[in-house]
């Protein structure tokens, strides 16, 4: 299957809401082009602490007295991260359920900074899902609290930088860690646990797959998917693996999972995203046969798309974006997945666009511009 096969099927799953990502250690660079894992590696060498490579983003010490202060410089570490386009680029897509095997909350903020609606929690070696909203992350809430339908999860296996609790420092608290998870039936939220169960494809960018307990993790997120003929198909990148190496790819053949490759995750998301937004730009229309344009909004009476027509003023944002969250209460309410997902998208790109203007990325004519082209899509879908 070549890449233009893969990320149409990603992309499909993606329009179906039925994608899940996992980021591993390896993912993610920051606004300079440098791996971040690899900023870890410089800063820690800095403050004279020797790190095990071989547990990846665990940030736990060869040196067992180090222990005592890793928490404070992990934190400080991620102070100094300012994350890439990539996160940005992930923020943008439409995955349900976005599971990182690191420490950070990178892409809770940028889901905050673009008013995307999030549920941001992680996994404590204590026993404790803890979570954060997604505009205050100071702020812990009940784990009783699960996320409001259309909120996208962000759940960080790995546990919070900001939570020392949460932390993996120490090889006692690693495998601690490791045997809880592989122990448990329940190691994971029951609503990350349903969202999993529900996959249509699992995408796995960032990892380097020859780390002896990838594939334990890996194998039982897998025990809680669908098996048999309903199995979730699963994409894997490779860019952090010795695909030379004929005993290493002979050793992926015997893997938990079976997997179509891409070679690079940071490249494989931009043109991922690329491709969703060019979708995104275009009429819903189904193509195949010359068949006729599906519509959104079948069977809803006239006069009341008719209302959210006029009420969708051609220069103001900051209204549209209320009448968007008319419509999109009103897909809920009426159970219309496909109209809440396509006006959730366009609220999106519309507060994207108004922070853009606000920040001065964008001119004003090109704002305006960005403005009717949203104003005509949600007009489109209204007609």
């Amino acid at each position: 299957m070549n890449l233009a096969e893969i990320i149409e099927i990603v992309r499909g799953s993606i329009q179906e809401g039925n994608c899940i990502l996992f980021l591993g250690p390896l993912f993610g660079k920051n606004r300079a082009g440098t791996k971040i894992s690899e900023q870890a590696s410089d800063f820690f060498k800095s403050q004279l602490i020797n790190l095990d490579t071989e547990f990846q983003n665990l940030f736990i010490p060869v040196e067992k007295k180090a222990t005592q202060t890793i928490a404070s410089k992990v934190r400080a570490f991620y102070k100094t991260v300012i994350p890439g386009q990539t996160y940005t680029d992930v923020a943008g897509i439409n995955f349900p359920l976005i599971i990182s095997f690191t420490q950070d909350d990178f892409l809770a903020k940028e889901f905050a900074a673009k008013h995307y609606e999030s549920f941001f929690s992680y996994y404590s070696r204590k026993g404790v899902t803890k979570r954060t909203s997604g505009s205050d992350l100071e702020r812990q809430v009940p784990e009783a609290e699960k996320p409001k339908p259309g909120e996208h999860i962000l759940y960080n296996l790995f546990g919070w930088f900001e939570d020392s609790n949460s932390i993996i420092s120490s090889y006692d608290a690693f495998y601690d860690f490791l045997f809880s998870i592989l122990g448990s039936s329940n190691f994971l939220p029951d609503y990350i646990r349903a969202k999993i169960g529900n996959a249509g494809l699992l995408l796995f960018l960032g990892f380097d797959l020859k780390k002896w307990y990838v594939p334990l993790l890996v194998a039982k997120i897998l025990s809680i998917s669908k098996s048999g003929t309903d199995a979730p198909v699963t994409v894997a990148s490779i860019n952090d693996s010795d695909t030379s190496n004929e005993a290493y790819m002979d050793w992926l053949r015997r893997y938990p999972l079976q997997f179509e490759q891409v070679d690079d995750s940071e490249e494989f998301l931009k043109e991922l995203y690329d491709e969703t937004i060019a979708r995104k730009a275009g009429s819903l229309k189904n193509k195949k046969d010359g068949e006729a344009e599906i519509s959104l909004t079948a069977g809803i009476p006239a006069e009341q798309k008719q209302e959210w027509r006029d009420a969708i003023p051609a220069n103001d944002p900051e209204k549209i974006v209320l009448v968007f969250d008319r419509i999109i209460a009103y897909a809920r309410m009426t159970k219309r997945p496909a109209l809440e997902d396509e006006f959730t998208s366009l609220k999106r790109e519309l507060n994207q666009a108004i922070l853009n203007f606000n920040q001065g990325i964008l001119s004003e004519d090109d704002f305006r511009t960005r403005v009717n082209q949203i104003v005509r899509r949600a007009l489109h879908f209204l007609h």
